[in-house]
């Protein structure tokens, strides 16, 4: 069985958090007394996916897929599921290359390396097998059973999965889901069209009543776990990913991170003592000795870079502990004057890499992103992503314009000081049947039981 479920990932559109997909999953093998397949593939992005691989591996019993659910506005298009790690990064280059352009996906899937596509049964059941692509798969959905039986795709059964989509777990859930369709479409309820939600049957069931439903159909079953089969992976999250070396050799960055450090070491005290170039050769062995050469190189090339253009900046964080950072100009924080220790910073048991920020003027942030990017590849460099959630005076807001209140309605509800009171948060989320509530999008109850 394809058991995809969405995350609230899928901005305005899913309501649960990786973490809780995964829980459900492993009460579902708790129950089932064996391992269970579970897909995650949430709406035009994967931002879910270090999440849902991270607490998957916490249990034996639970297998995770990760795919992408590919839609252009609200029409369902096809499922993209990455077999590997190679096929990951095809399905994410794919979904990049439509997103940044803005421009709609195709309606035919790509065929992509360890990639497989899956169509939605509702998009073919009037076509012919001959009209899609032989690498193309069919979902089937326990409704779409009925239609199978008078379609031509019946006699295609390899090529047909059995599927379930899972975004609900009960009516709450579908009505909270309802009002953030509202809010992301900007409309009154009563002018949200049909096709802008799910179906009310995309359920959180249990996996055993699904396997029942398609016991006249077990080539269906018999497909689909063969398509799960060996492509479940994961990704190793304790090997630091950051680039190895700065000038393509260890030793020579190690030569140049001292020379620039000792010259910076004259700039910065002019007057500098033995003890002063002890603590600085101390830094720079335990920096290579970690393998943070290249890190803190990197950083001094964006700030070199800065310098040159006449980019103001300011360095911070825990790297105005180091005094190496410090003589190569990252940050303008002298440790020795403030008494700053360095192994607050750095230390023989830190694995991760150290912590650098470096404030720039909104004026020449894009001039230093850009420089970054084309220094590196656009392949080798990552914004970081935000996500800002509804709290409580937005929840607020948003509802109140999908009822259609006045302004004047919603300020005046704003301004009664216990309209989000404590109590009555807890009033609704001790409803142990409900995650959701609609007077309080985003809480969450404490359990599944």
């Amino acid at each position: 069985m394809i058991f995809h479920a969405h995350s609230y990932f899928s901005l305005r559109y899913g309501l649960l958090s990786p973490e809780d997909i995964v829980l459900w999953a492993k009460n579902q093998a708790d129950t089932l007394n064996e391992t269970v397949h579970i897909l995650l593939a949430d709406i035009n992005n994967v931002s879910g996916a270090t999440n849902f691989l991270k607490e998957a591996a916490k249990y034996q019993n639970v297998i995770p897929h990760l795919g992408v659910e590919i839609k252009n506005n609200d029409e369902t298009l096809y499922l993209l599921i990455a077999t590997s790690h190679l096929g990951f990064a095809n399905m994410t280059q794919f979904m990049s290359q439509y997103l940044l352009q803005q421009i709609p996906f195709p309606v035919i899937a790509p065929l992509l390396n360890d990639v497989r596509a899956i169509y939605p049964f509702h998009k073919v059941v009037g076509l012919s097998p001959k009209d899609i692509p032989n690498h193309a798969l069919i979902g089937v959905t326990q409704p779409d059973l009925r239609k199978l039986r008078l379609s031509p795709w019946k006699n295609a059964s390899k090529r047909l999965l059995a599927y379930h989509k899972a975004t609900f777990r009960n009516h709450d859930d579908f009505h909270t889901h309802t009002l953030l369709r509202c809010v992301n479409h900007n409309c009154l309820i009563t002018k949200l069209k049909p096709n802008s939600t799910g179906l009310p049957t995309d359920l959180f069931c249990n996996i055993s009543d699904l396997i029942d439903a398609f016991s006249d159909t077990p080539i269906l079953l018999h497909n689909a776990q063969n398509q799960l089969e060996n492509t479940s992976w994961t990704f190793d999250f304790n090997v630091p990913q950051n680039k190895k070396t700065f000038t393509q050799n260890a030793d020579q960055d190690y030569r140049m991170l001292k020379e620039l450090a000792f010259e910076g070491l004259k700039y910065r005290y002019p007057n500098y003592t033995y003890e002063t170039t002890k603590r600085l050769e101390k830094e720079m062995q335990l920096i290579c000795e970690l393998g943070f050469t290249a890190y803190f190189l990197i950083n001094w090339d964006i700030c070199r870079f800065a310098e040159e253009q006449g980019f103001f900046h300011i360095g911070r964080g825990s790297g105005a502990n180091s005094m190496v950072a410090y003589c190569l100009k990252i940050t303008d924080v002298d440790p020795i004057d403030l008494d700053l220790y360095f192994e607050r910073f750095i230390n023989p048991y830190r694995s991760s890499p150290p912590d650098f920020d470096i404030d720039f003027s909104w004026q020449d942030r894009d001039k230093v992103t850009a420089y970054i990017m084309q220094k590196y590849g656009p392949h080798n460099v990552a914004l970081v992503g935000t996500y800002n959630t509804f709290q409580s005076n937005a929840v607020v807001r948003e509802l109140g314009k999908v009822y259609g209140l006045p302004k004047a309605e919603i300020d005046s509800l704003l301004e009664r000081p216990t309209y989000y009171g404590e109590a009555n948060f807890e009033e609704f989320s001790t409803n142990s049947d409900s995650i959701y509530s609609t007077p309080g999008i985003g809480l969450r109850n404490r359990d599944w039981k």
